[in-house]
């Protein structure tokens, strides 16, 4: 079937005119394509591979660079964070070494492990499973000092 490319009614093929509207259907030449040669064929798909490769590096790169850059933000907040929380952790760090003094000085520990012995904690020698903590003055009138962690204590109790 023919249609009119004017009025667009369809019908058999085989007309010169329009039966309709009278418009005259005479098709319009083809011109020929001009042919393209093999190499140059080549050469545009060739160009057609490094453009694309071309454009994949760009877009790879520029991934690259955005990902480097929130790595580097991160890191800059994370250095931030941690520069705040150092001056915490410092103060932390002299309360707990004031406390460890004055345990270390005062603090003595007696097990129950009949040995007679106080103890510092921390020596390898008490038996933590069961035990009294004293302040050093009455440790010296309950037991005897541990050689190992209590030496200076002997002098106290001796003196």
């Amino acid at each position: 079937m023919k249609m009119c490319p004017n009025c667009r009614m369809q019908f058999e093929g085989g007309k010169n005119y329009c039966p309709n509207c009278g418009t005259a259907l005479v098709e319009a030449p083809q011109r020929p394509r001009p042919q393209r040669s093999k190499a140059a064929t080549a050469l545009l798909v060739a160009l057609g591979v490094v453009a694309a490769a071309v454009i994949g590096l760009l877009i790879y790169w520029m991934a690259m660079a955005v990902d480097l850059s929130r790595e580097l933000e991160n890191e800059e907040n994370n250095q931030g964070y941690y520069e705040e929380r150092k001056d915490d952790y410092e103060a932390q760090r002299e309360e707990l070494s004031e406390r460890l003094e004055f345990y270390d000085t005062w603090v003595r520990i007696l097990p129950d492990d009949d040995s007679g012995l106080y103890h510092r904690y921390g020596c390898e020698l008490c038996d933590m499973s069961s035990y009294w903590i004293y302040n050093r003055n009455a440790a010296i009138t309950l037991a005897m000092p541990c050689e190992v962690c209590c030496a200076d204590d002997a002098e106290i109790r001796n003196g």
